[in-house]
């Protein structure tokens, strides 16, 4: 069963490339943060996993809605351009934010990645 909107003002779609972007940000924010936390967090696989197969159902189905609520060719691309803009900008957003948690500023092991820019660290 397909549907198509017809006919209906640009007020009414907007709440829907509001909301549909945004459950995809938060997808692949927490995606890429998963993945730079995984090696630390092995023994939560599991729960990593569940919120995968959800994740994945999610953002499918997000971009399918986008199609139906934007029927001219015009609007449709810059609905889809929206879209995989939140989507870029989520994974990028996702590895400062990882790469934050995964890197403290005194006493890391890992010496051959340095701190984030966007923390102050104290000198010694």
């Amino acid at each position: 069963m397909t549907t198509t909107v017809h006919g209906r003002s640009g007020g009414s779609r907007r709440p829907g490339l509001a909301v549909l972007p945004a459950a995809v940000l938060m997808i692949i924010l927490d995606g890429t943060i998963v993945t730079v936390a995984l090696p630390s967090n092995q023994r939560d696989l599991g729960f990593a996993v569940r919120q995968g197969h959800g994740g994945a159902m999610v953002s499918a189905v997000s971009l399918g809605m986008i199609v139906p609520l934007y029927p001219q060719p015009r609007e449709r691309a810059k609905a889809i351009g929206a879209f995989s803009f939140v989507g870029a900008a989520g994974a990028s957003i996702g590895l400062v934010l990882a790469s934050g948690v995964r890197t403290p500023c005194s006493g890391s092991s890992d010496t051959a990645r340095p701190p984030p820019a966007w923390r102050s660290c104290p000198l010694r």
